[in-house]
């Protein structure tokens, strides 16, 4: 199968590898898979954000420090290089707490998806319990009807 040519092989190996083999099950591993995924890219990046925002704090606190000293215009170009840095360290704060929010965007949206395929599935389940209940009763009927012609038949 792996040897296979066409957009369908691809998914086809990855469904037998799962052990799925329903391809509804499988989507449903795949989809359960990306919320993990999400999960880990925000666990790693948690403590990046620690850190950039530790670093914006660093840089006000120097900052502010040499902004209070008598002598600012001996150190006015090392200010305007912090605040370069300190622009640079809350623009990557702020891309970082981005990025976060969208994961945990796509990890509710994810969700949203399992759960619609949860209920499909159990939509489906109720479906053929009453597609057969309704056999049933359709066929009792029959068998009444039948009866009845059946009776009416032998008294003639």
């Amino acid at each position: 199968m792996a040897g296979e040519s066409g957009s369908n092989s691809v998914v086809d190996d990855l469904i037998e590898l799962s052990g799925k083999t329903d391809q509804n099950e499988y989507l449903k591993l795949f989809v359960t898979r990306q919320i993990a995924d999400r999960h880990g890219f925000i666990a790693r990046m948690r403590p990046e954000v620690n850190i950039a925002r530790n670093e914006v704090g660093q840089l006000n606190a120097l900052i502010a420090g040499l902004e209070a000293s008598e002598d600012v215009g001996e150190v006015w170009d090392t200010i305007m290089c912090l605040r370069d840095e300190q622009r640079k360290a809350e623009a990557k704060l702020a891309d970082l707490q981005y990025w976060l929010t969208v994961a945990e965007e796509e990890i509710m949206e994810k969700q949203k998806q399992l759960n619609i395929m949860d209920t499909q599935a159990i939509d489906d389940q109720a479906h053929l319990a009453n597609y057969d209940s309704d056999n049933e009763i359709e066929n009792d009927d029959l068998g009444y009807h039948s009866e009845e012609y059946f009776d009416d038949a032998h008294e003639d």
